[in-house]
């Protein structure tokens, strides 16, 4: 399963369900790591991991959705991966790209979550972009970290801004497979409206769940992730 793209964060068995997690604006997949003792042996997880980010730190950032979106579904395809029950998990700007990445891939996934994350309609200029929420995000940074840690963290959440301003919506592209929308309910950054958006881009249903929280909640409560592994055992 190991790419430039995808990288192994848990190993289940050979056709073990697999959980592809796609980092919020800014992040690398490395953070999804924690939910190997949640999922267990059963499930494996697979993290998409960008250029400028993590092991990849001194690669040069993509310069377009599509450029990510296609890499990392050829890589899927090529790997085998989608030979596989997968579900595709993204959060907040994760969300689009993985919801990007869906519609390129010749077998969909079982279920695409995307948490904190708003609809395709609200990244495209004039509508509000990822570059809006810039000072929002770059405030959910702890305080206390070392500054060389910071200037490299914001530097790859304005990469990410640049990268989301290349974004281009189809109003009226959808993928087969079922949505799920995790919203937090005290979330400054993504409202209600913006989670609901998701109903029209897919054929097949959808869900909106909301939970207490902010914008970062839905990744960090253990029940999510219990849905998840719920989803993939009964695939």
């Amino acid at each position: 399963m190991a790419g430039a793209w995808l990288r192994p964060l848990s190993r289940g068995g050979r056709r073990a369900p697999v959980i592809v997690c796609l980092p919020p604006a800014g992040s690398g997949c490395g953070r999804f790591q924690v939910w190997q003792d949640i999922v267990g042996p059963e499930v494996a997880l697979a993290g998409v991991q960008l250029p400028g980010r993590e092991a990849r730190w001194n690669e040069t950032p993509a310069s377009t959705v599509d450029e990510v979106a296609c890499r990392v579904a050829a890589e899927m395809t090529e790997s085998g991966l989608i030979d596989r029950p997968f579900l595709i998990y993204g959060q907040s700007f994760g969300g689009l790209l993985g919801y990007e990445i869906t519609r390129r891939l010749a077998v969909p996934p079982r279920l695409m979550v995307v948490a904190a994350c708003r609809a395709p309609r609200w990244w495209t200029p004039p509508e509000r972009g990822l570059g809006a929420d810039l000072d929002a995000l770059s405030r959910t940074l702890p305080g206390d970290l070392d500054e060389d840690i910071r200037a490299q963290l914001l530097g790859a959440l304005y990469a990410d801004a640049e990268l989301a301003a290349t974004y281009r919506s189809a109003p009226s592209a959808t993928v087969s497979c079922p949505i799920m929308a995790w919203r937090g309910q005290g979330d400054p950054i993504v409202t209600q409206e913006q989670l609901a958006g998701w109903e029209r881009h897919t054929e097949d249903s959808f869900q909106l769940v909301t939970y207490p929280g902010g914008h970062d909640v839905p990744a960090a409560q253990a029940i999510q992730l219990r849905e998840l592994v719920t989803a993939c055992r009964s695939i």
